[in-house]
Protein backbone atom coordinates (compact mmCIF):
# COMPACT_ATOMS: atom_id res chain seq x y z
CA UNK A 1 0.00 0.00 0.00
CA UNK A 2 1.16 3.56 -1.29
CA UNK A 3 0.65 6.77 -0.02
CA UNK A 4 -2.40 8.29 -1.57
CA UNK A 5 -1.21 10.98 -4.57
CA UNK A 6 -2.39 15.04 -2.90
CA UNK A 7 -4.21 17.02 -4.99
CA UNK A 8 -4.73 20.69 -4.17
CA UNK A 9 -7.89 21.90 -5.24
CA UNK A 10 -8.18 25.25 -7.61
CA UNK A 11 -4.58 25.69 -6.55
CA UNK A 12 -3.69 27.30 -3.05
CA UNK A 13 -6.57 29.80 -2.90
CA UNK A 14 -6.44 31.20 0.33
CA UNK A 15 -4.96 33.98 -0.12
CA UNK A 16 -4.71 33.87 -4.07
CA UNK A 17 -8.11 33.41 -6.19
CA UNK A 18 -8.55 29.76 -6.65
CA UNK A 19 -7.73 28.70 -10.43
CA UNK A 20 -5.48 31.75 -11.06
CA UNK A 21 -2.41 30.90 -12.21
CA UNK A 22 -0.54 32.41 -8.78
CA UNK A 23 -2.72 29.70 -6.93
CA UNK A 24 -1.31 26.90 -9.58
CA UNK A 25 1.79 27.85 -9.24
CA UNK A 26 2.10 28.18 -5.55
CA UNK A 27 1.02 24.73 -5.41
CA UNK A 28 3.47 23.32 -7.63
CA UNK A 29 5.87 25.09 -5.44
CA UNK A 30 5.00 23.51 -2.78
CA UNK A 31 5.09 19.93 -4.31
CA UNK A 32 1.40 19.33 -4.62
CA UNK A 33 -0.32 18.16 -7.82
CA UNK A 34 -2.99 20.69 -8.53
CA UNK A 35 -6.80 20.66 -9.82
CA UNK A 36 -7.80 22.58 -11.92
CA UNK A 37 -11.52 23.29 -14.46
CA UNK A 38 -11.39 24.38 -17.74
CA UNK A 39 -14.29 25.70 -20.09
CA UNK A 40 -13.69 26.96 -24.02
CA UNK A 41 -13.55 30.06 -24.83
CA UNK A 42 -15.19 31.27 -27.74
CA UNK A 43 -12.34 30.60 -29.99
CA UNK A 44 -11.80 26.96 -28.44
CA UNK A 45 -8.89 28.14 -26.50
CA UNK A 46 -9.14 25.75 -22.43
CA UNK A 47 -9.55 28.84 -20.49
CA UNK A 48 -9.06 28.01 -16.34
CA UNK A 49 -12.47 28.43 -14.46
CA UNK A 50 -14.69 26.58 -12.53
CA UNK A 51 -18.27 28.40 -13.46
CA UNK A 52 -19.65 28.61 -16.89
CA UNK A 53 -20.13 32.77 -16.07
CA UNK A 54 -17.26 35.02 -15.50
CA UNK A 55 -19.52 36.82 -12.71
CA UNK A 56 -18.34 35.21 -8.88
CA UNK A 57 -14.63 34.84 -9.73
CA UNK A 58 -14.02 37.91 -11.59
CA UNK A 59 -14.35 41.28 -12.16
CA UNK A 60 -16.27 40.65 -15.32
CA UNK A 61 -19.58 39.29 -16.49
CA UNK A 62 -21.74 36.56 -18.61
CA UNK A 63 -20.65 33.32 -20.34
CA UNK A 64 -16.82 32.08 -20.95
CA UNK A 65 -17.91 31.02 -24.02
CA UNK A 66 -19.04 34.73 -25.46
CA UNK A 67 -15.16 35.81 -25.38
CA UNK A 68 -12.32 35.26 -26.94
CA UNK A 69 -9.27 34.05 -25.12
CA UNK A 70 -7.50 37.48 -26.09
CA UNK A 71 -10.63 39.22 -24.53
CA UNK A 72 -10.48 37.21 -21.38
CA UNK A 73 -6.80 37.08 -20.40
CA UNK A 74 -7.93 41.06 -19.91
CA UNK A 75 -10.58 40.33 -17.19
CA UNK A 76 -9.43 40.85 -13.75
CA UNK A 77 -10.11 38.28 -11.19
CA UNK A 78 -11.59 39.08 -7.83
CA UNK A 79 -8.82 39.01 -5.68
CA UNK A 80 -5.55 40.05 -8.20
CA UNK A 81 -4.80 38.78 -11.07
CA UNK A 82 -6.02 38.12 -14.49
CA UNK A 83 -8.32 34.78 -16.05
CA UNK A 84 -5.74 32.67 -17.38
CA UNK A 85 -5.36 30.12 -20.12
CA UNK A 86 -4.30 26.89 -19.45
CA UNK A 87 -1.69 27.12 -21.57
CA UNK A 88 -0.68 29.93 -19.36
CA UNK A 89 -0.50 27.68 -16.17
CA UNK A 90 1.49 25.05 -17.94
CA UNK A 91 4.49 27.27 -18.50
CA UNK A 92 5.89 27.13 -14.99
CA UNK A 93 8.46 24.41 -14.13
CA UNK A 94 7.91 21.51 -11.88
CA UNK A 95 9.94 19.17 -9.78
CA UNK A 96 9.70 15.81 -11.40
CA UNK A 97 6.69 13.60 -10.35
CA UNK A 98 4.06 16.45 -9.96
CA UNK A 99 1.09 16.70 -12.09
CA UNK A 100 -1.81 18.10 -13.43
CA UNK A 101 -5.76 17.12 -12.59
CA UNK A 102 -7.62 18.86 -14.72
CA UNK A 103 -11.37 18.47 -14.98
CA UNK A 104 -13.52 19.08 -18.49
CA UNK A 105 -16.39 21.08 -17.27
CA UNK A 106 -18.69 21.09 -20.25
CA UNK A 107 -20.35 18.08 -21.12
CA UNK A 108 -19.26 16.63 -24.78
CA UNK A 109 -17.03 18.94 -25.36
CA UNK A 110 -14.53 16.90 -27.37
CA UNK A 111 -12.78 19.51 -29.48
CA UNK A 112 -11.69 20.96 -25.43
CA UNK A 113 -10.71 17.62 -24.26
CA UNK A 114 -8.07 17.58 -27.31
CA UNK A 115 -7.29 21.12 -26.56
CA UNK A 116 -6.52 19.85 -23.02
CA UNK A 117 -5.12 16.48 -23.82
CA UNK A 118 -2.37 18.33 -26.40
CA UNK A 119 -1.14 20.96 -23.82
CA UNK A 120 -0.55 18.40 -21.15
CA UNK A 121 1.61 16.30 -23.31
CA UNK A 122 5.22 16.27 -21.73
CA UNK A 123 4.13 16.29 -17.98
CA UNK A 124 1.85 13.95 -16.14
CA UNK A 125 -1.56 14.35 -15.93
CA UNK A 126 -5.41 13.08 -15.36
CA UNK A 127 -8.24 14.61 -17.80
CA UNK A 128 -11.55 14.11 -15.14
CA UNK A 129 -14.84 14.98 -15.64
CA UNK A 130 -18.66 14.32 -14.01
CA UNK A 131 -19.64 13.49 -18.06
CA UNK A 132 -19.24 9.96 -18.86
CA UNK A 133 -18.82 10.94 -22.74
CA UNK A 134 -15.63 13.46 -21.97
CA UNK A 135 -14.02 10.61 -19.80
CA UNK A 136 -14.44 8.12 -22.57
CA UNK A 137 -13.01 10.50 -25.17
CA UNK A 138 -10.17 11.43 -23.65
CA UNK A 139 -9.43 7.61 -22.97
CA UNK A 140 -9.29 6.82 -26.69
CA UNK A 141 -6.44 9.50 -26.74
CA UNK A 142 -3.12 8.18 -26.54
CA UNK A 143 -1.75 7.44 -23.54
CA UNK A 144 -4.48 9.33 -21.40
CA UNK A 145 -4.97 8.78 -17.79
CA UNK A 146 -8.44 9.71 -17.16
CA UNK A 147 -10.50 9.69 -14.03
CA UNK A 148 -14.85 9.97 -14.28
CA UNK A 149 -15.89 12.17 -11.44
CA UNK A 150 -19.11 11.45 -8.73
CA UNK A 151 -20.92 13.45 -6.41
CA UNK A 152 -23.67 12.16 -5.64
CA UNK A 153 -25.75 8.34 -5.46
CA UNK A 154 -27.16 8.55 -9.09
CA UNK A 155 -23.14 9.03 -10.66
CA UNK A 156 -21.71 6.61 -8.09
CA UNK A 157 -24.47 3.75 -9.38
CA UNK A 158 -23.26 4.88 -12.85
CA UNK A 159 -19.62 4.90 -11.40
CA UNK A 160 -20.15 1.16 -10.81
CA UNK A 161 -21.90 0.21 -14.42
CA UNK A 162 -19.09 1.22 -16.25
CA UNK A 163 -15.61 0.66 -16.88
CA UNK A 164 -12.90 3.36 -16.10
CA UNK A 165 -9.83 3.85 -15.21
CA UNK A 166 -10.54 5.72 -12.06
CA UNK A 167 -13.32 7.30 -10.21
CA UNK A 168 -13.04 10.21 -8.03
CA UNK A 169 -15.31 10.36 -5.72
CA UNK A 170 -17.57 12.69 -3.29
CA UNK A 171 -15.63 11.63 0.07
CA UNK A 172 -18.69 11.14 1.81
CA UNK A 173 -20.42 8.90 -0.61
CA UNK A 174 -16.72 6.80 0.00
CA UNK A 175 -17.54 3.57 2.40
CA UNK A 176 -15.23 0.65 2.46
CA UNK A 177 -17.65 -1.40 0.45
CA UNK A 178 -17.95 1.12 -2.50
CA UNK A 179 -14.17 1.53 -2.72
CA UNK A 180 -14.02 -2.64 -2.76
CA UNK A 181 -17.01 -2.44 -5.74
CA UNK A 182 -14.85 -0.08 -7.50
CA UNK A 183 -11.60 -1.37 -7.28
CA UNK A 184 -13.27 -4.90 -8.32
CA UNK A 185 -14.70 -3.28 -11.77
CA UNK A 186 -9.94 -2.79 -12.04
CA UNK A 187 -10.58 0.96 -11.17
CA UNK A 188 -8.27 3.26 -9.31
CA UNK A 189 -10.29 5.32 -6.33
CA UNK A 190 -10.06 8.96 -5.48
CA UNK A 191 -11.58 11.09 -2.97
CA UNK A 192 -12.63 14.88 -3.15
CA UNK A 193 -12.73 17.37 -1.59
CA UNK A 194 -11.57 16.14 1.95
CA UNK A 195 -10.23 19.18 4.16
CA UNK A 196 -11.67 18.22 7.56
CA UNK A 197 -8.63 15.78 9.88
CA UNK A 198 -11.48 13.28 10.76
CA UNK A 199 -12.59 12.95 6.76
CA UNK A 200 -8.63 13.07 5.44
CA UNK A 201 -7.97 10.14 8.37
CA UNK A 202 -10.99 7.72 6.93
CA UNK A 203 -10.15 8.42 4.07
CA UNK A 204 -6.43 7.41 4.16
CA UNK A 205 -8.20 4.08 6.03
CA UNK A 206 -10.20 3.51 3.41
CA UNK A 207 -7.06 3.23 0.95
CA UNK A 208 -7.86 5.85 -1.58
CA UNK A 209 -5.31 6.67 -4.32
CA UNK A 210 -5.83 10.14 -4.22
CA UNK A 211 -7.28 12.88 -2.07
CA UNK A 212 -8.11 16.29 -3.46
CA UNK A 213 -8.31 19.03 -0.80
CA UNK A 214 -8.56 22.77 -0.17
CA UNK A 215 -6.09 22.04 2.48
CA UNK A 216 -3.65 19.82 0.77
CA UNK A 217 -0.89 20.78 3.96
CA UNK A 218 -3.24 18.87 6.51
CA UNK A 219 -3.74 16.15 4.26
CA UNK A 220 0.47 15.78 3.85
CA UNK A 221 0.45 15.92 7.57
CA UNK A 222 -1.94 13.54 8.33
CA UNK A 223 -0.51 11.46 5.57
CA UNK A 224 3.02 11.54 6.21
CA UNK A 225 2.20 11.09 10.66
CA UNK A 226 2.70 6.97 9.31
CA UNK A 227 6.23 5.87 8.68
CA UNK A 228 6.90 3.84 5.35
CA UNK A 229 7.22 0.74 7.29
CA UNK A 230 3.63 1.42 8.65
CA UNK A 231 2.34 1.71 5.08
CA UNK A 232 4.02 -1.59 3.75
CA UNK A 233 2.48 -3.15 7.24
CA UNK A 234 -0.98 -1.53 6.02
CA UNK A 235 -0.40 -3.56 2.40
CA UNK A 236 -0.83 -7.13 3.97
CA UNK A 237 -3.60 -6.44 6.42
Amino acid sequence: MTPPLIVAHRGIHHALPENSREALWKALDNSFWVECDVHAAGDGVPIVMHDETLDRTTEGSGPVWAFSSAELKQVRLRGGGLVPTLEDCLTHKMDRGLGWLVEIKPHGADELVRRTYDLLQGRPFVIQSFDPHNVRYASKLWECSTALLAGDEQELAAAFDGDWQQVNVNHRLLKPQVVQRLRDAGAGVGAWTVNEEPDIRRVIDLGVDLIISDNPWRVREAVYYLSPDEWRAREGR
